[in-house]
């Protein structure tokens, strides 16, 4: 091929697109923020394309390309709006000049399209919340905002609400340079990291998100299972989401322990005894649990055996079984003479989690056999999710147990539904005055920085410490409460 001498060269058209020696232009006035919308879908208005999309930043359209017959080049001509941000790469640019806009007063629509947050600010989010403005001169607190309901979206708003709550997911998320989400191939988890770092910026334009490409990319990678215009059930949702972004996050850290099972994950205990009526229902039972930790023993009667199993099983939720109760108390002596006493029935969660105290449950068998389950939980997780069964299906249609269940806000103490061994592990604060300092430094290790405890020398401080820890480590304060309507099921 003939190389193209100087002269020839400067008569080409891609030379003219070269970035400005001053760098300034002189149509940055023209910029609109009010207008800008980044969380719809980039695709090109005029080509529905969503390769090479620009933004032009005077009227808010997305078009593709830069060249002289593409449609944001035509749109610059016919309509004098000359401001234009690539979407991909966050470059701005004069069209129809072609130069590159390289000024410090477009970082504020930069940091719009790509919010991002350094370590500062991440420490600083959770302690320090303060009103901030948007471009409409509307007051907003970020992570706190409200999520545009795209038609019966509603359960999917609520989620994503209550997972932006969780302090493990913020922090993982929303850091900078973190190679495991980087490397994580799920179109939903990069997505999902959008949202939370929309929901968190502290400069936004507006004050509500609309979650367009992540419900997108939800009904994409469920296969229809949860999108627009079907109204989903919240807890299947939520259970849906956990194990698919545990599921790639495991794969792109190369590790079973991923932020999901660290938040979420807790360790539940079952311990299934039965009782046959002979002893081939006895062999039969322990061959079954041959997988699982267990043990056998013959009861004083010759025609019955008991065979206990002891099965750990890994859990995001706990379910609890909501007994049916009428909605009015019956009006008694008592009630009468009691006008302080409540008209609707109620019942406490702590009714509710008796189950997981050790008491022996029936579990349905075979004729044959009768057997008993107990419950109880081994590790506590940091987040704890419990599920009210409140909806039953018959043969006509999908009843709902309206009983109500008081719950408390603060300090829900978990310890008493740990097993044995579990409670061993966490001491009790009365405990602690008789520990050695390198058994309260491996207690705080678990829960603070190795810096901090390697800092305290006084021995009563040490213990504070640890008093502080371990009274707090059973004890759960709510986060969320997710309510049905019997129409949305």
């Amino acid at each position: 091929m003939k190389r193209s001498t100087p002269s020839q060269s400067s008569s080409n058209p891609a030379s003219t697109k070269q970035p400005r020696a001053d760098n300034k232009c002189p149509y940055l006035d023209t910029v609109q923020r009010n207008v800008l919308d980044f969380d719809v879908p980039h695709v090109c208005k005029t080509s529905l394309s969503d390769q090479n999309v620009y933004s032009c930043l005077v009227c808010g359209q997305f078009y593709r390309g830069r060249g002289s017959k593409s449609p944001a080049f035509m749109h610059a001509l016919n309509e004098s709006h000359f401001v234009f941000l690539k979407l991909d790469t966050g470059r701005a640019y004069c069209l129809p000049a072609g130069y590159e806009i390289q000024d410090t007063s477009l970082n504020d629509i930069k940091h719009e399209l790509k919010p991002s947050f350094t370590t500062d600010m991440l420490t600083n989010m959770r302690s320090a919340h303060f009103i901030k403005k948007d471009t409409r001169g509307e007051d907003y607190l970020p992570g706190f905002i409200g999520l545009t309901n795209l038609k019966k979206t509603d359960p999917i708003n609520v989620v994503l609400q209550l997972l932006a709550r969780v302090v493990p997911l913020q922090v993982f998320f929303l850091k900078q340079h973190n190679p495991t989400l980087d490397k994580c191939k799920s179109l939903l988890v990069q997505n999902f990291a959008d949202v939370l770092r929309r929901l968190w910026n502290p400069r936004s334009f507006k004050r509500f998100v609309g979650p367009y490409q992540f419900v997108q990319a939800l009904s994409t990678t469920s296969r229809g299972q949860f999108s627009v215009g079907k109204r989903a059930q919240c807890l299947q949702l939520l259970q849906w989401m956990l194990n698919h972004m545990h599921k790639y996050l495991k794969k792109a850290g190369q590790s079973n322990d991923t932020v999901v099972t660290e938040a979420f994950q807790g360790q539940l205990e079952i311990v299934k005894t039965t009782r046959g009526g002979g002893g081939d229902g006895a062999s039969s039972s322990s061959s079954s649990s041959s997988s699982s930790s267990s043990s056998s023993s013959s009861s004083s009667s010759t025609t019955s055996s008991t065979t206990a199993t002891t099965q750990r099983v890994p859990f995001f939720k706990l379910s609890l079984n909501l007994p049916k109760k009428k909605l009015f108390r019956e009006q008694t002596q008592d009630n009468k003479a009691d006008e302080k006493d409540d008209v609707l029935s109620t019942v406490s969660l702590y009714e509710l989690l008796e189950k997981f105290n050790g008491q022996a449950v029936p579990t349905a068998t075979s004729d044959d056999e009768s057997a008993t389950s107990t419950y109880g939980l081994t590790k506590l997780p940091k987040y704890l999710i419990l599920h009210i069964k409140r909806f039953s299906q018959n043969n006509y249609t999908i009843e709902k147990n309206g009983t109500i269940v008081s719950f408390p806000l603060k300090n829900l103490d978990m310890r008493a539904y740990m097993t044995e061994a579990a409670k061993a592990m966490v001491p009790s604060v009365a405990a602690l005055g008789a520990m050695s300092n390198s058994e309260l430094k491996k207690i705080a290790l678990g829960s603070v920085k190795k810096e901090i405890v390697q800092g305290i020398v006084e021995r009563p401080e040490l213990i504070r410490l640890v008093t502080g820890i371990v009274s707090n480590c059973t004890k759960y304060d709510l986060v969320g409460n997710v309510g049905h309507k019997e129409e949305q099921m």
